[in-house]
């Protein structure tokens, strides 16, 4: 099997390949393939390796994996899930029995969820089996990280502070680039793989709003007026630079004029959090997003539309994330 991602880091997704060629059925390569760019490859690893186990368990339960077709997961009920995650509690750790926790099992169950919704949603199955499968319940308050400051102190830097060496080179080059990718960031929460694949067209300053593009969706998510300012100052100097053949429509460029990759993006985050909280501390472009739609998700009174309205997230996902948190 053989998956590609053009922005995307090769290493993780070279992994995860490996991992899928040798630990699972054949049926399960297109969900992996197509969802290389809309998952990061640290989460559909860890789903790779949540669906190893998960076919395993079906091998001891009679079925012949290695022969299994996408047309033969039909034949996986919500019985046999729900057996699977009862197995799945108790594990052995040098002839010891231990326990998983239900958070380790609800995650368990969203791996399966995600691989079976992917087949049922474009009709290679009849169904999702893991659907009506009610998730362990997990007891715990919704975390906020504090970010607002941090972000805001972040921006200042770029524009008015100096990094250490040859760093402040590069900073003198990119310092209205990297305030408008943390602004864009800070304002509206979008994931990192969402602002890589943002184009110059997807841009709307008057209206306050940038579109993200999800396979064949539209969906609209809104920046505050001065994201918008910052973001402006950026797209008038992206205007005037020539990019890289097959990267012209791209917002957001490299040095090398090229779309910028995730692991660019996040490295960038951290050497200026770094530089601002010190003592080996820094941000991370997940830590916004979670911190700005878990803002959100309480603000609005635990309102899972409103969430997804804001934050430009499905529903769905949001459901995965705060269901433990939704009054039955």
């Amino acid at each position: 099997m053989h998956m590609t991602k053009s922005y995307n880091d090769k290493q993780p997704i070279k992994k995860l390949n490996v991992y899928v060629q040798k630990r699972l059925p054949v049926c399960t390569s297109r969900y992996f393939k197509a969802n290389i760019g809309v998952k990061s490859p640290r989460t559909l690893y860890e789903y790779a390796v949540d669906l190893a186990d998960f076919f395993k368990y079906l091998e001891s339960s009679s079925f012949d994996v290695n022969k299994m077709t996408i047309s033969d997961l039909d034949m996986i009920t919500p019985e046999i899930i729900e057996n699977y995650m009862e197995y799945s509690r108790e594990y052995h750790v040098n002839n010891e029995i231990k326990t998983r926790s239900n958070e380790a099992l609800r995650r368990r169950l969203c791996a399966i969820s995600s691989f079976f919704e992917y087949y049922s949603r474009y009709e290679m199955i009849s169904r999702n089996p893991a659907a009506k499968i009610k998730p362990p319940s997990v007891k715990k308050e919704v975390e906020i990280p504090s970010t607002d400051k941090t972000e805001n102190d972040i921006v200042g830097f770029i524009f008015n502070g100096s990094l250490d060496g040859r760093r402040r080179a590069f900073q003198k080059r990119t310092d209205i680039r990297d305030a408008a990718i943390v602004a864009v960031f800070a304002s509206s929460g979008i994931k990192v793989s969402d602002l890589v694949n943002l184009n110059i067209e997807d841009v709307h300053l008057d209206e306050l709003y940038i579109t993200l593009n999800r396979r064949k969706r539209h969906k609209k998510v809104y920046i505050s007026t001065s994201a918008a300012q910052i973001l402006g100052q950026y797209l008038s100097q992206r205007l005037g630079i020539i990019a890289d053949h097959d990267h012209d429509t791209a917002l957001f460029l490299s040095l090398r004029c090229k779309r910028m990759c995730i692991r660019s993006v996040q490295y960038m985050i951290k050497k200026y959090s770094n530089a601002v909280l010190g003592n080996g501390e820094h941000l991370t472009p997940e830590a916004i997003h979670r911190s700005f739609r878990n803002k959100i998700f309480i603000q609005s009174g635990n309102n899972i539309p409103m969430t997804s309205e804001i934050c430009g997230i499905s529903q769905a996902t949001l459901y995965q994330y705060y269901g433990p948190y939704l009054n039955d």
